[in-house]
């Protein structure tokens, strides 16, 4: 059988369980920090779980000195809390660093130095993409909820009430992730922020075009006047118009998405199997030179293909 099967085996269970460990530590050291600043007592701790826990609040220390106040430590941290997960941006660096010495490393145990960059490279991958795909997620379904919220914004402010009564009601009716961001505005406006600033800084953390259409129609009557209820209706229709022009888009290019899927995961199971079925066929890809070379050039061709065909199928509207 072909090193890559139990490389790729182990290298999995070894990053799903790196990244478990990962977050139950910073989980207990959040919940440290807060009994201290409470004065509270936690119940005691095994030794080598209190190691751990102080090793990986030491590295998280370590990487912090060296990463605070630069660009990319402030990029990371809008990532993350665009993902909503609740990790500072140098505890997920010691995930990512995680994620790709420890396949690394199993992989060269296991395969040798080829398998080790490719194992090492795809587990560089991996924390992106699951951020990501968190957050495109979050997206839509605030997306979805935006235009109903609209709505009943609009008729609270045709019933008599502030924009801000308005969120009030909305904060309290909205289920998340909407009725989560609405509160936080609201909070930030009992500590003295202004609305329209809370809400700016909303729009600037979450990052969708009909979030910010929104904000700004909203700065725009506040300045010049008007009636504030019929333009977030006409808001409303036209982000349900666009959603249903979304929907209509996604299903001509389903085909195409699943073409690109079976295209690009063919190639990656015929190897498998014929690892299994001819491994003395398609051994010299791995041993001689200038298999490794043509192993190289199809995984170039491989990603470059893909990034092809999603920018055909992915169309914005």
């Amino acid at each position: 059988m072909s090193p890559i099967v139990p490389a790729a085996v182990v290298a999995a269970f070894a990053g799903v369980g790196l990244v478990g460990w990962g977050l139950s530590q910073a989980a207990a050291v959040r919940r440290r920090r807060i009994a201290d600043a409470l004065d509270l007592t936690l119940a005691q701790e095994t030794k080598p779980t209190a190691a751990l826990a102080l090793a990986f609040e030491r590295s998280v220390k370590w990487a912090e000195n060296r990463t605070e106040g630069t660009p990319f430590r402030e990029t990371t941290l809008v990532r993350l809390e665009r993902a909503r997960v609740s990790l500072r941006p140098e505890e997920y660096y010691l995930l990512w660093a995680g994620a790709i010495v420890v396949p690394g490393v199993l992989g060269g145990l296991v395969g040798g130095l080829l398998w080790a960059i490719v194992l090492a490279v795809v587990g560089a991958l991996v924390p992106p993409a699951v951020l990501s795909r968190r957050t495109t997620t979050w997206r839509r379904d605030f997306e979805a909820q935006l235009p109903d919220v609209l709505d009943l914004l609009a008729s609270s402010m045709e019933a008599g009430h502030s924009l801000l009564t308005g969120l009030q009601l909305v904060g309290e009716a909205a289920s998340e992730p909407m009725g989560s961001e609405i509160n936080r505005v609201l909070s930030e406006t009992e500590v003295g922020r202004p609305l329209l600033e809370a809400l700016d800084a909303m729009a600037r953390r979450i990052d969708i075009q009909d979030l910010d259409w929104t904000v700004e129609g909203i700065r725009i009557q506040s300045e010049v006047g008007g009636r504030l209820s019929e333009m977030l209706r006409t808001l409303a229709t036209f982000m349900r118009a666009r959603e249903e022009v979304r929907r209509e888009l996604r299903a001509l290019t389903a085909e195409g998405k699943l073409s690109a899927y079976v295209l690009g995961g063919l190639p990656v199971l015929m190897l498998v199997f014929m690892s299994f079925a001819a491994r003395s066929y398609i051994e010299p890809l791995f041993t001689q030179p200038a298999g490794q070379l043509m192993l190289a050039m199809a995984a170039v061709l491989m990603v470059g293909s893909g990034l092809a065909m999603r920018k055909i199928v992915d169309v914005e509207v």
